[in-house]
């Protein structure tokens, strides 16, 4: 799990005008593509692509070592304050994509946040397991 999530931040802290670093918004940035790979003694155990186009967002399962991709969306508001910023997320749902499939979502705020894993444990917005 931790190797999932350190590719997510890598890869969202290379699109880094688009959100914050543990998640993705924006659903205007139109032509965002997020690539989550994740392997375990060299085995790889995740391989998802999101795509994010105006208004639409398409989440790809493209490997598993389960079988199915498990998806965690987050919404939240932020507030900047002379102690720095504040965020709360909340939970936006759940949803699991078999290997070869794909679900298109266009009923998510521009301000969504996703952690991706070939696990179905729950998360927390920072991607770390929810307890």
């Amino acid at each position: 799990m931790r190797n999932v999530m350190a590719f997510v931040y890598f890869l969202l802290g290379l699109v880094g005008g688009i959100g914050e670093i543990s998640g993705i918004s924006g659903l205007g940035a139109t032509g965002t593509t997020l690539v989550a790979r994740s392997t375990d003694n060299g085995v790889e155990t995740l391989l998802s692509k999101t795509s994010i186009e105006t208004g639409k967002v398409r989440f790809e399962c493209m490997r598993s070592a389960t079988g199915h991709c498990h998806y965690a969306l987050f919404t939240g508001t932020c507030t900047t304050s002379a102690a720095g910023a504040h965020c709360v997320h909340r939970p936006a749902g759940t949803f699991d994509v078999q290997v070869g499939q794909v679900r298109d979502r266009s009923d998510l705020p521009a301000d969504f946040r996703l952690c991706v894993s070939h696990r179905s444990e729950a998360v927390d917005a920072d991607c770390r397991p929810a307890g």
